[in-house]
């Protein structure tokens, strides 16, 4: 066999080559973009159910929530939320604030009382928020200590863990407020609260005798200073029997669902390859060892001349 001829043997095989791998990416992209299709519309019905949601619970014309919480320093934890009602703030010259306190409801009444004339020690800023019609009242507050060592006063944790459930949201040394639902048969939960501050002392309270229903469990940091407090509250809701038995049959059911979806993933990954490929497939196959062998008898046939 001449030269010329191995030479279009080698051509052809790379034409091969490159007609089914361009036919296999090919049909990997059109799936690819499929799932991308499916996620997209996915993503807008989420969107949709979400402003659904928003427009089923709109803002209470009656309500004493704040929308806007600020301080004209920097330092005050946690960061706004409406629902969160207790703020902590640590100085050593400030003797005024300036509170800004917007409700959601423009027609409710906001007072603020405590921010002027900060005292050494420990000073409590009051925000009352009043309804309209006066029925509904809310209170926010912000601790304020003012030391001349902010160094003794770190009242932040630098772990908080319970035994049972999940805390949410994650664990954050700035965030004060936490939620966790546990099983009907939980009555207490251990729960690990470390300082930051090795000298700062850590007490906690309803964590044992957890009734049915809604508790709560209240984690108090004490600075190093003795004078300090932060509070970390964690809403504790232990299901009654027949909030247990739904939830069972829902873990039930998800897992059955999660086996479905990894049999159909396992299947279809059986047929991703498809008929007219796996034809294309095999004979490319053929056509390798095809070549090969004519390579090997041109090798074999030169070494006999030699």
């Amino acid at each position: 066999m001449t030269i010329t001829k191995r030479r279009t043997i080698i051509i052809l095989l790379i034409a091969i080559l490159l007609v089914l791998t361009q036919s296999r990416s090919n049909a990997v992209t059109t799936k690819i973009w499929k799932k991308i299709a499916t996620n997209d519309s996915d993503f807008q019905q989420i969107e949709k159910g979400q402003s659904i949601e928003q427009q089923e619970h709109p803002i209470e014309t009656n309500s004493t929530n704040l929308k806007i919480l600020r301080i004209n320093q920097v330092g005050m934890t946690p960061t706004f939320s409406p629902e969160v009602k207790e703020y902590y703030f640590v100085t050593d010259i400030v003797t005024d604030l300036e509170i800004t306190a917007v409700s959601e409801d423009d027609n409710a009444q906001v007072v603020i009382e405590g921010n002027q004339n900060l005292q050494m020690g420990k000073n409590i800023i009051t925000i009352t928020v009043t309804s309209k019609d006066n029925s509904q009242q809310s209170e926010y507050q912000i601790h304020v200590t003012r030391t001349n060592n902010t160094a003794l006063a770190n009242t932040n944790l630098e772990t908080l863990a319970i035994s049972q459930g999940t805390l949410v949201p994650e664990f954050d040394n700035l965030i004060t407020e936490y939620e966790t639902e546990v099983e009907n048969n939980v009555k207490s939960i251990n729960i690990l609260a470390i300082p930051e501050s090795m000298n700062a002392k850590v007490t906690i309270q309803g964590n044992q005798k957890l009734a049915v229903g809604d508790n709560l469990i209240v984690v108090t940091v004490l600075a190093e200073d003795n004078l300090t407090e932060k509070q970390y509250r964690v809403r504790v809701h232990r299901r009654n029997d027949e909030e247990q038995q739904l939830s069972e049959q829902e873990q039930a059911s998800n897992a059955k669902r999660a086996a479905a979806i990894i049999e159909e993933k396992s299947n279809s990954i059986h047929h991703v390859i498809e008929p007219e490929n796996r034809s294309r497939i095999a004979f490319l196959i053929i056509a390798i060892i095809g070549v090969t062998m004519i390579l090997i008898a041109i090798f074999l046939r030169r070494k006999r001349k030699n």
